[in-house]
This record gives structure tokens, sequence and C-alpha cells, in this order.
């Protein structure tokens, strides 16, 4: 991945060309994480596959319809994508954007994962 290259966490024999390696700085790499939420039962619309909230930060894409049961992927953009906020701060602003969407408490969580792609050695960002 570009951001394990950047990190220079790999070393190659022989060494990268000069105009390889200036390309590799060049490039820009960023963060996008994701909130996977899985419920008990599904309480959005199954027959699309994104949600739209207002947060500027965050959009919804609906695996149900992709045939992952009862489960939202939440993506996380810059800043938030960002932010070193802990899973549960995290999870809580997801689940805020979700009341705020559907109007009314979001049924109880199955499980949930947050991802850091940032903090992962073997990748340090995710696009």
């Amino acid at each position: 991945p570009l951001g394990v290259l950047q990190a220079s966490a790999v070393a190659f024999a022989p060494p990268l060309p000069d105009d390889k390696l200036h390309a590799i700085r060049a490039l820009g790499m960023g963060v996008e994480n994701k909130v996977i939420l899985r419920f008990v039962h599904c309480f959005w619309p199954k027959d699309v596959p994104y949600l739209q909230c207002t947060h500027p930060c965050v959009r919804f894409l609906n695996a149900h319809f992709f045939g992952k049961q009862h489960t939202l992927i939440a993506h996380l953009s810059p800043p938030l994508s960002h932010a070193e906020m802990s899973d549960k701060l995290l999870l809580d602003e997801v689940l805020s954007c979700l009341r705020e969407m559907f109007g009314r408490p979001v049924p109880e969580l199955a499980d949930h994962v947050v991802t850091r792609w940032d903090k992962d050695e073997f990748s340090r960002g995710s696009y």
C-alpha cells in the first residue's frame, strides 16, 4: 500500500529509482475509516444501497442490501476519520447520526467493529 511505501517500511533490493521514490512521495495518502454495525434486526429501508445523513463526515452503506444481514457500514471521512477519539466515542457519534436520521432510538447492536487504517502498520492509510 502507498502508506507503507511512503513510510519507507519496505526495503527494495536494488533500491527504487529516484523518479519512483519522488512519485511515491508526491501522491496523497489519506484515511477513511469505518464503523461496521450489526444489529439484531433491520430498522432502515432494506431496498436502498446507501443512506445519507446530515453529518458531513459520515455516510452509510446498507450492507443488508448486499447480503450482509442487519448490517450497516458507516464510512468516516476526514477529519472524523483522523480523530483521536475512542472507539466508544466514534460509535456514539455514528449511532447519534442514525437516531437523528430516523427520529427514534436505534435497536440493540449485536456487534460492531471500528477500523483504524491509519494505525495499521500494513496499510498506514486507506486511499
